[in-house]
């Protein structure tokens, strides 16, 4: 079983070109535990202070922090970053008129594809999106 250094990995998330850059690979841990957080935020922004032009630029910067960390979680599936506009199915109902089945299909997609990014193996190696975030 691979090993890492803990600490230098969340830092490398946390720093600015970790959060806000769609190069490199995300592994499953950090992935959840960065959307989770996030989510998180957004819920407690929800309930204190909705509806303010602080909190819309704030909901802006958390979406497009989700994007970049999909987009790396499907870089280490060896996958382009366009699967990561899978978070913007959600907000389908919101745009277009849709019916009680449509959002229960939108629903069933968006939880198979978070099920699928949050619990399958990355590719082992190097691949096209950079080293293997598991390997020293």
């Amino acid at each position: 079983m691979p090993t890492y250094d803990v600490e230098a990995t969340y830092a490398k998330i946390f720093s600015k070109a970790g959060l806000f850059s769609v190069n490199g690979r995300r592994n499953r841990k950090p992935f959840f535990f960065l959307n989770w957080g996030i989510n998180v935020c957004i819920n407690i922004m929800d309930k204190f202070a909705a509806g303010s032009l602080v909190i819309g630029v704030l909901y802006l910067v958390f979406i497009y922090i989700l994007f970049t960390n999909s987009a790396k979680r499907f870089h280490d599936l060896n996958h382009p970053t366009w699967f990561a506009c899978y978070n913007f199915i959600v907000f389908i109902p919101f745009v277009f008129p849709t019916n009680n089945f449509d959002n229960t299909v939108i629903l069933l997609i968006t939880v198979i594809i978070g099920l699928y990014t949050t619990f399958k193996k990355g590719t082992i190696g190097p691949n096209f999106y950079g080293p293997d975030p598991l390997e020293k």
